[in-house]
C-alpha cells in the first residue's frame, strides 16, 4: 500500500506543478508522512497500507489541451540591419548611435571617410570636362567643313544652271535662226522658180531682160542654201554646248552632294569618337557618385539600437553595420524539430513563459512557418508533448535533423519582455471542451480496446471507455457507464527503489 500511496503522490505531484506548488514543499510533506488528501474517496494510511485499493476520480474538465514545448526566444517582429553596401573597404569616419538609442527612419547611423573616392571622382570629372573640350572643338570643326562644302555646292550648282541655261539660250536662238533661213530659203526657191517660168515664158525681146532677174533668183537661192547650212551648224554646236552643260551640271550636283555627306560623316565620326572617348570616364563617375552615396548610412526605419557592428577607425567592408529592432512589435521565435513542425500550422494557439514575465502564461498565435529547413542542428531543443504549463522535457536532436523557424505573434504587449529572452512556448496541437479526464496510466489497453477499473461499493468492475486526446497526465475518455467523481482503480506496478528514483528527480 506504500508503494501505491506513492505512485499516487507522484501524480499529483506533477500535477501540482503547474498551480505554482513548489516541488521542496511536497518532498517535505512526503518525507515528513503528512497526510495528503488525493481524493474524495480515497485517503491512504501509513497504519493501513493495505486495507484498501488505491483509488483516482474521474474528472470533468472544462478544458484539456495537448501541447508540444518548445524552448525560443523573444525577438523582433521587425528587424533591419543597415548596411553600406559599398564595393569596397573604408575606414569609419563617425558612429552616431549605441545599443538603445531610439532612431527614426532617415536618421545617420554612422559615416565612412570617402575621400579616396571623393579625389578619383574629381580627377574623373577634370578628365571628362577636358576631353568634352576637345571632342566639341573637333565637331565643331567638322560643323564648319561641312557649312563650306553645302557652300561650294551651292556655288557651283548655281553656275552649272547658269551655263545650262545659257546653252538653252544659243538653243533656242539657233532655232529661231534655222527657221528664219529656212523661210528665206523657200521664200528664193520660189522667185527662182516664178523667174525661170517667166523667162520661159517670155518672147525673145523680153528673155534678155528677164534673164537677169533669173540669174539674180538663182544667186539669192543660193545664198539661202548657204544660210540655212549655217543655222544647222550652229543649232548643232548650240545643242552640244547645252548637253554638256547639264552633264556638267548633274556632275557638279553628284560632286557637291558627296562633299556635304562627306563632310557629315566627319560630324558624326567627330561625335561617336566624343561619345566613345566619355563613355568609360562617363562610367568612372558614375560608379564613384553611386558610390559615394554610400558615404552616410541611414535608418530605414523607426525602432531601436538593437547591434551596433562598427567603430570610428575601424575597416568597413559593407556588411554587419548597425541593427535597428521595433521592441514594440515582438514575437517569440523557435527553431522547431523536423518530428514537430508536421504538428505546427498557422493561427495555432500558443502559451508563452519567461523569466522576466514569471508564472504569468502570455498566449500568441502561430504566424509564420517556415517552409524550408532553417538549419541541421546538433543542440538540444524541447518538443516533448504536454499539458499546458506542463513539465518541462527536452529531447535531444542529433546533427543530422533538420529545424524550422516558427514565429508566434503575441496577443498582447508586455514591458516585461526584452530581446533575445528565452520564452517558453507551449503549442497547443488539440483541445477539447467539457470532458471527462482520468490519469492516463489508470488506463488498460487488451485486444486493442481501452479500459478503466471502476470500484463501486466495494467492487471492481472493467469499463469500456473511447479515449480522445492525451496530454502528459490525463486522457480525455468517453462512456456512458462513468461520470465525473466516479472513482477507479490506480493501476500501480513500480518497486519502492523506483519510487525513490521519481521523488528525486526533476519534472
Amino acid at each position: 500500500m506504500k508503494k501505491k500511496n506513492r505512485l499516487k503522490l507522484l501524480q499529483k505531484l506533477k500535477e501540482n506543478k503547474k498551480r505554482g506548488i513548489t516541488l521542496g514543499l511536497i518532498a517535505v510533506i512526503v518525507i515528513g508522512g503528512a497526510a495528503v488528501k488525493l481524493n474524495s474517496s480515497s485517503q491512504a494510511s501509513s497504519d493501513s497500507e493495505n486495507s484498501a485499493a488505491t483509488t483516482d476520480t474521474v474528472e470533468k474538465r472544462d478544458l484539456l489541451e495537448k501541447t508540444s514545448s518548445v524552448t525560443g526566444t523573444i525577438t523582433s517582429a521587425n528587424t533591419s540591419t543597415e548596411n553600406a553596401g559599398v564595393t569596397a573597404s573604408y575606414p569609419v569616419e563617425s558612429v552616431n548611435v549605441k545599443v538603445g538609442d531610439t532612431v527614426h527612419a532617415g536618421d545617420v547611423l554612422y559615416t565612412l571617410d570617402m575621400s579616396s573616392v571623393e579625389s578619383d571622382l574629381a580627377t574623373q570629372n577634370a578628365t571628362a570636362a577636358a576631353q568634352n573640350s576637345s571632342d566639341q572643338a573637333s565637331i565643331s570643326a567638322a560643323n564648319r567643313q561641312v557649312s563650306e562644302a553645302v557652300n561650294a555646292a551651292n556655288a557651283a550648282n548655281s553656275k552649272a544652271t547658269t551655263d545650262v541655261a545659257n546653252a538653252q539660250s544659243d538653243v533656242d536662238a539657233a532655232n529661231t535662226a534655222l527657221t528664219n533661213a529656212n523661210n528665206t530659203l523657200a521664200a528664193a526657191q520660189t522667185a527662182e522658180a516664178n523667174a525661170l517660168a517667166a523667162y520661159n515664158n517670155a518672147n525673145a525681146d523680153m528673155q534678155s531682160t528677164l534673164k537677169a532677174e533669173y540669174d539674180t533668183a538663182v544667186s539669192n537661192r543660193q545664198a539661202a542654201e548657204e544660210a540655212v547650212a549655217t543655222a544647222q551648224t550652229n543649232l548643232t554646236t548650240a545643242q552640244r554646248t547645252l548637253n554638256s552643260a547639264q552633264s556638267d551640271q548633274s556632275s557638279t550636283q553628284a560632286s557637291g552632294s558627296s562633299s556635304i555627306a562627306s563632310s557629315q560623316d566627319a560630324v558624326n565620326s567627330a561625335k561617336n569618337s566624343a561619345s566613345t572617348s566619355n563613355l568609360t570616364t562617363n562610367q568612372a563617375i558614375a560608379k564613384d557618385q553611386e558610390e559615394l552615396a554610400k558615404k552616410e548610412v541611414k535608418a530605414s526605419m523607426d525602432g531601436t539600437v538593437t547591434n551596433v557592428n562598427v567603430a570610428v577607425g575601424q575597416s568597413y567592408n559593407g556588411t554587419g553595420g548597425v541593427v535597428i529592432s521595433n521592441t514594440d512589435n515582438l514575437v517569440a521565435s523557435a527553431n522547431v524539430d523536423e518530428s514537430v513542425i508536421s504538428q505546427i500550422q498557422t493561427g495555432m494557439k500558443v502559451y508563452i513563459k519567461t523569466e522576466a514575465t514569471g508564472d504569468k502564461k502570455l498566449t500568441g498565435v502561430v504566424t509564420f512557418v517556415s517552409p524550408t529547413a532553417t538549419k541541421n542542428s546538433g543542440s538540444s531543443s524541447d518538443n516533448s508533448s504536454s499539458a499546458s504549463g506542463s513539465s518541462d522535457g527536452t529531447g535531444a536532436v542529433s546533427t543530422t535533423r533538420a529545424t524550422y523557424r516558427v514565429d508566434v505573434t503575441l496577443d498582447e504587449f508586455n514591458s516585461d519582455l526584452r530581446l533575445g529572452m528565452t520564452a517558453k512556448m507551449n503549442f497547443v496541437l488539440a483541445s477539447a471542451e467539457n470532458v471527462l479526464v482520468v490519469p492516463s496510466a489508470d488506463i488498460t489497453t487488451k485486444d486493442d480496446k481501452s479500459y478503466v477499473t471502476v470500484l463501486k461499493k466495494g467492487k471492481e468492475k472493467e469499463i469500456p471507455v473511447s479515449v480522445g486526446i492525451s496530454n502528459d497526465y490525463y486522457t480525455e475518455i468517453s462512456s456512458v457507464d462513468l461520470k465525473a467523481g466516479d472513482e477507479i482503480i490506480m493501476i500501480t506496478s513500480s518497486s519502492d527503489d523506483e519510487d525513490e528514483d521519481l521523488l528525486s528527480g526533476s519534472f
